[in-house]
């Protein structure tokens, strides 16, 4: 039996009996992961229909919709992550194409020294190498370069989703401080108001010198709360800023508004959080990866077999005429003192390392999601209370001022009063914001849309 047709038949034979995987790929590893059916508040559940709004859009702002869709465009983030995606596109598209021929051009000029004489030889032609993918190797390797492909790009929706919610808290921040600071403008001139009521009940020997002092106090109070409040407006300004791209300029973005939004109802359910977090996405497709990277690992330590062939031309000084030659090689790794049994090893070890990340990440989504729902629903109910109480404090601010200039008793009950009813105000204005800050942080939690205009990605 010719040598040709020998190793061709051993050739065939090795493909036959071993072009098959060596490691299956689990392409669902939360499969086994205990999903809970529901939050311990119901909900609307998320739908085609109330998922199509993207999460910013339900407060009804359309100055944060547009703060939002120019940090999507100009954040630094955004381009570093973005630029991310691009090299892990290209990787993935090196490692696609491992497994097809590679066709070269071949240009030698030799010169051969023998005995007395030199030959100078010349080949010109077309060399072709393959090398067939028996055990997957090519392909897992292409798989996982894929797959972190996919998870850079679950990457940037997280940090969309992280990036919106944070200028959004930022925006209705710097909301809440200039309503704060209106308010401490009309509690200190209500104040001085009722500094000048009892300058003249004292002038007509009605008040004393201490209830004059106990007022001053009072409108020295409201003013030493407008530097902190003028400094809590330039921290979010200039946050909303940096968050644009864009160098703090000390010029407002924000408009001197109420804060008065309107919570959106929509949430959703825990097993959505598989389907609409990023990151949980992105962490699935990395384990996914990290599977076939093992895959890859054990086909590395089996053989390999690579075709080849050429087409050239040929001449020196004797003949010039074309050549054809074809190869094939089998290569079987024999021993190298456990380096590829130890790389197999360490991407086992990373495997249960990503699973258990996954496990971590998905447990702290639902506590993320609980802690918003139930934060959120106690909100709701303390502003409730709170603007009771306001009008509670009202009735009382009006019934004390008015004992007091009938002379039924002294300032000190009209004080208390102001003084509960002005510090109430602001605890009023920061538990709306609060509010706003766990509607934003559910919306986060549960991984709401984010949207991006960006054609080079």
């Amino acid at each position: 039996m010719p040598k040709l047709l020998r190793s061709n038949m051993l050739l065939s034979l090795v493909v036959f009996f071993t072009a098959c995987s060596v490691h299956t790929i689990d392409e669902k590893p939360h499969k086994n992961l205990e999903i809970p059916k529901g939050y311990s508040f119901s909900s609307e559940a998320i739908s085609d229909r109330n998922i199509s709004t993207f999460w910013h859009e339900e407060f009804r702002d359309k100055k944060l919709s547009s703060l939002i869709s120019c940090a999507y465009e100009n954040n630094f983030d955004i381009n570093q992550s973005i630029a991310r995606i691009k090299a892990a596109r290209s990787t993935s598209s090196i490692s696609s194409v491992a497994g097809n021929p590679e066709l070269l051009f071949e240009s030698q000029n030799t010169k051969q020294f023998m005995d007395s004489r030199t030959l100078n030889v010349i080949k010109n032609g077309l060399s072709l190498s393959w090398e067939i993918d028996l055990f997957d190797r090519l392909e897992n390797k292409a798989r996982s370069d894929s797959l972190e492909f996919g998870a850079k790009k679950e990457d940037l929706e997280a940090l969309k989703l992280s990036l919106g919610s944070e200028i959004a808290a930022s925006y209705y921040g710097a909301i809440s401080a200039y309503e704060t600071l209106d308010l401490l403008k009309k509690q200190t001139k209500l104040n001085e108001n009722y500094l000048e009521l009892v300058k003249l009940r004292f002038k007509h020997g009605i008040a004393t010198n201490l209830e004059i002092l106990q007022q001053k106090a009072q409108v020295a109070q409201s003013k030493s709360l407008i530097p902190p409040t003028l400094a809590n407006i330039r921290t979010y300004e200039n946050r909303l800023d940096v968050l644009l791209g864009q160098a703090p300029d000390s010029k407002p973005r924000v408009k001197k508004e109420i804060l008065d939004v309107k919570i959106p109802i929509n949430t959703g359910v825990p097993s959505d959080l598989l389907l609409f977090r990023p990151d949980l996405r992105a962490q699935l497709k990395r384990i996914v990866a990290v599977d076939a990277d093992i895959a890859f690992a054990i086909a590395q330590r089996l053989p390999s077999v690579t075709l080849g062939a050429g087409g050239y031309y040929s001449s020196n000084f004797n003949y010039s005429e074309p050549i054809a030659s074809f190869s094939a090689s089998l290569l079987q790794p024999l021993f190298d003192w456990g380096a590829r049994k130890a790389e197999v090893e360490r991407n086992k070890a990373l495997y249960e390392e990503q699973l258990g990340l996954f496990g971590s990440l998905y447990i702290k989504a639902l506590e993320e999601v609980e802690n918003a729902f139930y934060n959120e629903k106690q909100q709701k109910d303390h502003i409730k209370r709170l603007e009771h109480r306001e009008d509670i404090l009202q009735e009382m601010v009006e019934e004390a001022k008015l004992q007091y200039l009938q002379g039924l008793s002294d300032y000190l009950p009209v004080l208390d009063a102001l003084v509960s009813l002005h510090e109430l105000q602001l605890s009023l204005i920061e538990a709306k914001y609060e509010l706003l800050l766990f509607r934003i942080t559910l919306h986060r939690s549960l991984g709401s849309k984010a949207k991006i205009k960006r054609e080079d990605i």
